[in-house]
């Protein structure tokens, strides 16, 4: 048993496949945090839109506010993809 874990092949291997399993691991945690931050950008973004175009409307107490707001909201997730 010893002379195949002393073997530099079988070492070799083995190592770099530790060292791959590790590497993705790092990798797939950092990038699907990046990911998270970037969608609550996006819903942040989109939020800030709807607010900005319906702001003038609440303050003029328009009556037909509710179709306008739905409306405004679907456009602005198929713009912003969330």
């Amino acid at each position: 048993m010893t002379e195949i874990l002393n073997n530099p092949w079988v070492t070799g291997i083995g190592g770099g496949i530790i060292s791959s399993l590790i590497v993705f691991f790092v990798t797939r945690y950092f990038f699907s945090k990046r990911e998270k931050r970037e969608y609550i950008q996006k819903v942040e973004t989109a939020n800030n839109e709807i607010l900005y175009s319906i702001r003038p409307l609440v303050i003029e107490k328009k009556t037909y506010l509710q179709k306008i707001f739905f409306q405004q909201l679907e456009f602005q997730l198929q713009k912003n993809m969330v």
